[in-house]
């Protein structure tokens, strides 16, 4: 049940301790949710969840660690709805920090996505589509490897606006794949009814994303699987 799980707030702050960790935060699983749900690569929560947490949750009902996974799952299930049902509904999770907000985190959890599932992806990164995309990829340097036409001076300017765009480039995706796949949406949730975050801890910005407010940690130790897992899409272009 909804009351059972931690608010967005509360899973990052439990995810990203202080936020002086290397450790993923809600705004990165954020992304990889999308690149799951919107994307041409169905993967079950048993795929990605060790993703998030380096190792299966425990299942023991009760345990913060069981209420953190049903909270990750809720948001899973949630975007999931929402892209299917009310898609001008969908606004990404970014990240706040001295009043400024950042969407690079959030691309982290996209690309490794990408990566976990690169030979699916490849049908789009290689198609005219992948355009729709860049807001994405301009944020993130192995995004910038698979828009080798575009110059990097208009990828930088496409950045400056993504917190804005990069909610409109996920319903695209998601609308552009259901399409060709024939994919039968989830049935619909008309008590849908999501952990919020904490009113003081939200920032409206652009698109009126939520964002949440802790500490913005530059160094998030899963960049570093998303570089070893999709060094290979950077090739595709090649």
């Amino acid at each position: 049940m909804t009351h059972e799980l931690f608010s967005y707030d509360e899973a990052d702050a439990i995810l990203r301790l202080d936020g002086a960790n290397d450790y993923v935060g809600i705004s990165a699983i954020d992304g990889l949710i999308a690149a799951v749900v919107a994307g041409p690569a169905a993967m079950e929560p048993s795929v990605w969840l060790p993703e998030v947490f380096w190792k299966n949750p425990l299942q023991t009902p009760g345990t913060p660690q069981h209420r953190l996974m049903r909270t990750v799952l809720h948001r899973h299930d949630e975007v999931r709805e929402i892209l299917a049902h009310r898609p001008h509904a969908y606004l990404p999770i970014f990240m706040r920090d001295q009043g400024q907000i950042y969407t690079e985190d959030w691309t982290i959890g996209f690309m490794l996505g990408v990566g976990m599932r690169d030979k699916a992806w490849t049908r789009i990164l290689t198609s005219s589509f992948r355009a729709a995309l860049a807001p994405i990829f301009s944020v993130h340097p192995i995004g910038r490897q698979l828009m080798p036409d575009v110059p990097d001076a208009e990828l930088d300017k496409i950045k400056e606006t993504a917190y804005d765009t990069i909610g409109p480039a996920v319903v695209a995706l998601h609308k552009h794949w259901r399409k060709r796949s024939g994919r039968k949406p989830p049935p619909r949730q008309t008590a849908h009814q999501p952990p919020p975050l904490n009113k003081t801890k939200i920032a409206r910005r652009g698109a009126e994303a939520p964002v949440t407010n802790y500490p913005r940690q530059r160094r998030i130790l899963v960049q570093g699987k998303v570089c070893s897992r999709a060094v290979v899409i950077g090739h595709i272009r090649q």
